[in-house]
Parts: C-alpha cells; sequence; structure tokens
C-alpha cells in the first residue's frame, strides 16, 4: 500500500483528472483508493485477473500524473489556498466573515 501522503495526492489528481480515465480506470481507481478494497476484491467483485487490476491502477496513476506534469492543476491549487490562508491570517474575523458573505452571493467557488 502507498503512503498515506502519496494516496492524498493520488486521490487529489483523481478529483481533478478522473474524468480522463477510461471507465475501467475509474472505477478500479474508486474502489482500490476510495472504498480501500484490496485488488484481489476489485478483481473478485469484476470478473477480471488481479493481474488486470493492478495493471489498470497504476495505468491510470501514470495517466494522472502525466496530466499533472502538464497542466500543474493541483499545484495552482495548492498555491490558491496558501495565499488565501496568508490573506484571511491577516483579516480580522468581521472581514473574514463579510468576504465570505460575499463570495457566498457572487457564486464563487472558493473552497480549493
Amino acid at each position: 500500500m502507498e503512503s498515506i501522503e502519496k494516496r492524498e495526492y493520488y486521490i487529489s489528481l483523481y478529483d481533478i483528472y478522473g474524468a480522463f480515465l477510461s471507465d475501467n480506470q475509474r472505477r478500479y481507481f474508486a474502489m482500490y483508493f476510495l472504498e480501500d478494497l484490496s485488488l484481489s476484491e476489485i478483481a473478485a467483485v469484476n470478473d477480471v485477473s488481479r493481474q488486470n487490476v493492478q495493471s489498470s491502477i497504476k495505468n491510470a496513476i501514470l495517466k494522472l500524473e502525466k496530466y499533472e506534469k502538464v497542466l500543474h492543476n493541483l499545484e495552482h491549487q495548492k498555491k490558491v489556498v496558501r495565499l488565501k490562508e496568508i490573506i484571511f491570517e491577516k483579516l480580522s474575523e468581521n472581514e473574514r466573515e463579510e468576504i465570505m458573505t460575499l463570495i457566498d452571493k457572487l457564486g464563487v467557488w472558493y473552497n480549493v
């Protein structure tokens, strides 16, 4: 099993780029990383070989990493979150609430 940090990294990439994976890659990835099933359990549920599941997950991870290497969406999200934290540290509680209310009214997606 992957380290917790790697696991969280892959799940974050999946959240961003998962739509670009094949149906099987998405299904096996979700079962493995989100539902915490073993390769053997996934293989049994899907009536395929364990090797097939392992290969699909490995290819999905490689594809997700490739997208991030080119597009840097996760990297940018982390920067936005950090900038938001820095800005909010400098604001009073009232100012924070006021800004969050305005953002909500605008319908802007701010919880990256």
